[in-house]
């Protein structure tokens, strides 16, 4: 006659360590369950300001990256990064970001614009009427980087 094996109580072990473990999991899910069914968490929805993501789309497609985009009530503020190699395209990239902010948002009282190039950032601040006044004519070049205010 035969010696029994080991391989079934092996297999019985494993099964029971396999059924332990679905165990455990079904309860710790079931009190999460409860858990968060029972607590009075308020999920808040978040609204979207549609004018940010209009400002949001019209830099990008101007090849600015991931811009962060806030309209408040009477400003915008505009933050990007500007790599190595943009950083001659440093003056382009701001007139064109305000170019089509005040597009956008003519009825804002100004821009804020902060440029980060290796993580210092330099912030322009500048009336969006005066951005008006630049693209109609109405101010020349000297004249219009004079109502920039610039801070590092």
């Amino acid at each position: 006659m035969e010696k029994p094996t080991n391989k079934k109580s092996k297999a019985l072990k494993i099964l029971g360590i396999f059924g332990i473990t679905i165990l455990v999991l079904i309860i710790a899910v079931v009190g999460v369950f409860f858990y968060y069914k029972n607590s009075n968490v308020e999920i808040t929805p978040v609204s979207v300001n549609p004018k940010n993501t209009e400002v949001y789309q019209a830099l990008v497609a101007g090849l600015i990256d991931d811009p962060l985009v806030d309209v408040q009530q009477n400003k915008v503020v505009v933050a990007y990064t500007i790599t190595a190699d943009q950083r001659d395209k440093e003056q382009f990239m701001l007139y064109y970001t305000l170019g089509a902010v005040e597009s956008i948002l003519p009825n804002l009282e100004t821009a804020e614009v902060i440029h980060y190039l290796n993580d210092k950032p330099t912030t322009y601040t500048v009336a969006l009427k005066d951005v008006s006044d630049y693209k109609a004519g109405k101010l020349t070049d000297d004249e219009f980087n004079e109502k920039i205010q610039k801070s590092a």
